[in-house]
């Protein structure tokens, strides 16, 4: 899915603008016409963003449930409590809230009025809303909700956390390298073309490398720049996004790290969704749309039409990506009857492996980024030391 922002305007011809996801910018007009407007301008919004964006509507839904169970466990009703909550939230979300609470004044129950804004509210949320509707018990399901999602959301915090100084000292290295070429070594060519010696192998690379960074320094340092944005434009590609997630997942440490996070939001949903009554192919049907990884939503897709057809979920997951004990937690839930108490304990297991996988890869990258600055830079004085100490040799020193 793509994401589009758009200008447009009422019957009554007031302006409204906001964002809409689609998978083609047809189908984004034709939501937004849907909604009783008329589209004066609609952009794509670019994947970064679009990554932000959700990153961010994440952490409200988070917060929105905590609020809103403390209103009810006041004793305030839902309709009530959405007013209040629209009064004192930022612009962006009041619209939002303000027309929940005019839903629900129509006569809409939570969960419709959540329904309409699934691009903050999935459709796992809305539905575990519905089934605490259902049965009175919105405010500790909501509860659980927003500590599932906590928790969720304090592992990527970890993991964002971990990620930073590595990433700087990786654009740190790569721009100091860049330097090195382009700046520094050649002051170091007309020198060593000078010396009545044969320049060693390792020299002749260096002053290789040296010579294309001083022809095409512009271009490499374009390219260093026009390379992530080419690779975004090809992952908004729906067969390439495909393919690149796929590809995410077979990275080392990396790609475990990613299945760990992934698997620790989907088998947390499907717990309290179980565990609010819901039947387990309608669980994973709601469950779907949490998994951001383009190569597991289609397995998982899968997944849930093989359980409607009869199957089991361990069957279906069989030989998958899914690691043998989740796996085996799996099978065993499904053999005892517990299966949504052991698919909170496959949640944990990944929420635990995530964290420690976090841990070593930040553990890892440090060191080995200095050791590859280093060895770039012991290199390049190597290089030109060589051919001195082969001259100086000669002269019987």
């Amino acid at each position: 899915m793509a994401s589009f922002s758009y200008t447009a305007r009422t019957e009554a011809g007031d302006l409204r603008r906001g964002e809409v996801e689609a998978a083609t910018r047809t189908e984004a007009a034709r939501l937004i016409q849907a909604h009783g407007l008329f589209a004066v301008a609609l952009r794509r919004k670019s994947v970064l963003h679009l990554a932000r964006r959700r990153a961010a509507d994440r952490k409200y839904a988070m917060v929105f449930c905590r609020e809103l169970a403390l209103m009810l466990a006041a004793g305030l009703a839902a309709n009530e409590s959405l007013q209040l909550l629209a009064a004192d939230a930022p612009q962006k979300r009041r619209a939002m809230l303000s027309d929940m609470a005019r839903r629900m004044a129509h006569g809409a129950t939570l969960a419709e009025a959540m329904a309409q804004h699934g691009e903050v509210f999935p459709p796992a949320i809305s539905s575990l809303v519905r089934a605490g509707e259902a049965g009175g018990s919105l405010e500790p399901l909501l509860k659980r909700l927003a500590d599932k999602e906590e928790k969720s959301w304090r592992v990527r915090e970890k993991l964002q956390t971990a990620l930073v100084y590595p990433a700087l000292l990786a654009l740190a290295a790569m721009f100091a390298v860049t330097f090195i070429f382009i700046f520094v070594l050649p002051n170091f060519v007309h020198m060593l073309d000078g010396l009545a010696v044969e320049l060693p192998l390792p020299t002749r690379l260096v002053l290789g490398i040296g010579s294309l960074f001083e022809r095409h320094g512009v271009a490499v340092l374009a390219a260093l720049f026009v390379f992530p944005l080419a690779l975004r434009l090809l992952y908004r590609e729906r067969r390439l996004h495909f393919f690149a997630d796929r590809l995410l997942l077979r990275l080392p440490l990396f790609g475990r790290l990613r299945l760990d996070l992934e698997l620790m939001t989907l088998f947390d949903t499907l717990a309290v969704l179980m565990e609010s009554g819901s039947a387990l192919h309608e669980a994973l049907a709601a469950s779907e749309g949490v998994v951001q990884n383009r190569f597991l939503a289609a397995l998982f897709s899968r997944t849930r039409r093989e359980v409607e057809r009869g199957g089991t979920l361990a069957a279906a997951l069989a030989g998958s990506v899914v690691p043998p004990l989740v796996w085996e937690l799996v099978r065993a839930g499904e053999h005892t009857g517990e299966l949504a108490a052991m698919l909170e304990k496959a949640a944990d297991f990944c929420r635990f492996a995530g964290e420690m996988r976090a841990e070593r890869m930040e553990a890892m990258l440090e060191p080995l980024l200095v050791l590859f600055l280093g060895a770039v830079v012991g290199t390049v004085v190597l290089a030109v030391a060589l051919p001195l100490l082969e001259m100086i040799g000669s002269y019987g020193y």
